[in-house]
């Protein structure tokens, strides 16, 4: 637990936003939702029903720059394709801001699916459909709820010539007027 109680003080000293955490277990969850609640963040809950992975990812907002702020999880079609038990966990939320107007916007965190050789694993092949099936929700919900600004962040697990694949196809797309898409990789392994 010392390596929570170590993210915790980070995360509190830094004070983000939002906040997005992959492979969160319960004893990690029990020690972090209470103390990111008591300065103002409103948490995911914890996964349950029985294809409850054993570790799972956690969101939590600040309540003092947004407002309106609601969790969903969503499993990756077809149902079953994570043998990993992992998933999409989508937060909408309305920046408060100094007008009485406010914005929605959108937050993704997921985990995709670990391990396997490039274009060779069924891990591999299934990471990227997840990446693909990502992306696409990011389209989706920008179109469906006229948002300025959906963030997709997560452990992807991916390998370079994986991004670049599924980066291709999605590039490729006809997008509306109003949606462009921006990637920035960021590996801090």
């Amino acid at each position: 637990m010392l390596r929570t109680q170590a993210t915790l003080n980070i995360l509190l000293a830094e004070s983000p936003d939002i906040i997005h955490l992959q492979e969160v277990i319960h004893e990690t969850y029990s020690l972090l939702q209470p103390a990111l609640s008591a300065h103002s963040y409103l948490c995911s809950s914890v996964p349950t029903g029985p294809e409850t992975a054993k570790y799972f990812t956690m969101s939590a907002v600040k309540t003092t720059r947004f407002q309106d702020i609601h969790f969903v999880t969503e499993d990756f079609p077809p149902s079953g394709t994570s043998n990993q038990g992992r998933n999409l966990l989508i937060t909408h939320a309305r920046l408060l801001a100094s007008s009485s107007s406010s914005e929605e916007w959108i937050f993704i965190n997921t985990h995709l699916e670990s391990t396997g050789l490039p274009f060779q694993s069924p891990e591999s092949h299934t990471r990227m459909q997840q990446l693909q099936y990502s992306l696409s929700q990011m389209i989706t919900h920008a179109t469906a709820h006229r948002v300025p600004f959906v963030l997709l962040s997560g452990d992807l697990n991916l390998r370079d010539e994986e991004a670049d694949f599924v980066l291709k196809q999605v590039s490729s797309l006809s997008l509306p007027s109003s949606l462009a898409l921006k990637f920035e990789v960021h590996d801090l392994a």
